[in-house]
């Protein structure tokens, strides 16, 4: 290994040190004053403090992934959620990859896994993500951990998007030191751990499943109550929820970014159809696929020479501007430019035309 290659490797590390202990362990000031909301900061958050009456549900788990610590110049990459009702159940689930078109920093693909092609080949534009994510919400009370860094990067899509969230917003973190005052630390993964949560962390819909089942504990009189109370949320690992269990079953939840591919019915009317989806659909994608199969198409999760019909959810395919296009619709024009014979329809063709 040469010198410069041992430097390298040491800023990575030290990066990585940096942004671990910044979104973990950065305390909130005057989170405690117990008033309804927070002292507002100079960079506009937020943050409300008195969680109680919202744990009690409904309510959002929510988690962002960023190219790094402060916007405008970093960017979020995948917005997350889940909703949370009244008995304490995950009842809907939101994930969604953004594809800026720029380079991801090495120690972000460390942290998440995600890659700079992953994002261009399953993201979506900034503002149908961001405007997606915002719909997913709607009025319910949201919970973060370690808010101020989500609230950052809600701020500035604001600013730049024009499109505003008017939740009230809560920090799972205060609460989480609080609740569980013996755990050697409160980072994400280790909560999960104390909860019997399993998965890929550093991921935004794992973390928000982690998020949630702390908001469902915190909700309780005390932690050993809380852990033994109903609908699988233990504090046993061996009965613990996995997002892996969670994401199984997809015909409760909008989750976008899971796999789809699906091989036609044999004497489906469109057999021979080769459909890809993009975009947010009214529907579950793998709700679409189905769906999609049955009529006798073969569904891919990638644009290529071979698809016959790309569909198109969430976005004016006449009025959107090229930038916020995602990146399945300018290939699949790239191609028909070619002399490609390649379908682009909206998700109301769609169901048209596999009724």
């Amino acid at each position: 290994m040469t010198f410069d290659n041992i430097v390298m490797f040491g800023v990575a590390i030290a990066l990585f040190v940096g942004f671990m202990a910044y979104r973990d362990d950065r305390r909130i000031k005057n989170s405690q004053l117990g008033a309804t909301q927070t002292k507002t900061k100079n960079d506009g958050e937020k943050i409300y403090s008195d969680w109680k009456e919202a744990a009690n549900g409904p309510f959002i788990a929510a988690d962002l992934e960023t190219t790094g610590f402060k916007p405008p110049d970093c960017k979020p990459i995948e917005f997350s959620a889940v909703l949370v009702d009244a008995n304490g159940n995950i009842a809907e689930t939101f994930s969604v990859l953004v594809n800026h078109n720029i380079p991801i920093p090495r120690v972000i693909t460390g942290i998440t896994g995600l890659t700079r092609k992953q994002l261009e080949l399953d993201g979506i534009g900034y503002r149908q993500a961001f405007q997606g994510f915002v719909s997913f919400l709607r009025g319910y009370p949201v919970f973060f951990h370690n808010a101020p860094f989500d609230v950052r990067f809600l701020n500035s899509s604001e600013q730049e998007l024009g499109i505003k969230i008017n939740n009230k917003i809560f920090d799972t973190l205060p609460i989480a030191r609080d609740v569980f005052p013996n755990l050697p630390n409160h980072k994400l993964p280790t909560i999960a751990d104390h909860l019997g949560v399993t998965g890929n962390f550093h991921r935004g819909l794992q973390d928000s499943v982690v998020v949630a089942k702390l908001v469902v504990a915190a909700s309780r009189n005390n932690e050993s109550e809380s852990v033994h109370q109903k609908n699988g949320l233990s504090d046993n690992k061996s009965h613990g929820i996995s997002v892996e269990d969670l994401t199984k079953d997809k015909s409760n939840n909008n989750f976008v970014s899971s796999s789809v591919s699906r091989r036609g019915y044999i004497d489906g009317k469109l057999r021979g159809q080769k459909v890809v989806f993009t975009g947010i659909l009214s529907m579950p994608r793998s709700q679409a696929a189905d769906a999609a199969a049955k009529a006798g198409c073969d569904v891919y999760v990638a644009v290529s020479k071979k698809i016959t019909v790309l569909v198109v959810g969430g976005q004016d395919l006449t009025m959107q501007d090229n930038n916020e296009k995602s990146s399945k619709q300018t290939k699949a024009e790239e191609l028909i430019s070619q002399g490609y014979n390649i379908k682009i329809i909206n998700e109301s063709e769609f169901l048209k035309m596999i009724e």
